[in-house]
């Protein structure tokens, strides 16, 4: 009961007393030897799957689950850094948001971390020198997944300065004229 399910479409398989009727949301099953499967499409959000069995001494049990349907990804706000940041340190800290109707977990990198009360997150990420990819992928309790990748390019590397000199400068004794 309360199952949250990422897809619309659920099979219904189980057992009833052999010879009973079966009513599943309110269409017959076959189930002549007691086991059943059918097949039923969902609506997104919450559905009640209603079974009725009818014994051949007329007897009823009458079972409801309610089960939600949640097709959408849950949404990731990158914060900070900026996409393409340049940055000169060993680490960033990449921070944001993720939102959904439903339990969510945010790996950053592939590692789990822990989400703030109000679903924030910052979390320091070691970079190399070059380009690094930061992937940060939430996943709702019912499995659906939404991926955001960010560019950081650690630049640690000082500026190169290349000086154009013209003119005469004297070397010791002796008058050197220099085009660079």
């Amino acid at each position: 009961n309360f199952a949250l399910l990422g897809s619309p479409e659920v099979n219904v398989v189980g057992i009833v007393e052999p010879g009973s009727r079966l009513i599943l949301n309110d269409e017959l099953v076959d189930a002549p030897t007691g086991a059943f499967s059918r097949l039923i499409l969902l609506q997104e959000g919450e559905n009640q799957i209603r079974l009725v069995a009818i014994d051949p001494a007329g007897n009823v049990r009458t079972q409801v689950q309610t089960v939600t349907v949640d097709t959408v990804k849950p949404v990731i706000t990158l914060t900070s850094p900026a996409n393409e940041t340049l940055w000169n340190k060993p680490t960033v800290t990449v921070t944001g948001n993720v939102s959904d109707d439903h339990s969510v977990r945010v790996l950053v990198d592939g590692a789990e971390i822990l989400l703030n009360t109000d679903n924030t997150f910052s979390v320091p990420v070691a970079l190399f020198e070059g380009t690094n990819f930061v992937t940060v992928q939430a996943v709702d309790g019912a499995g659906n997944t939404q991926t955001r990748q960010l560019t950081v390019i650690r630049d640690t590397t000082p500026p190169y300065v290349v000086p154009q000199l013209e003119g005469t400068f004297q070397d010791g004794v002796i008058t050197r004229t220099y085009d660079l």
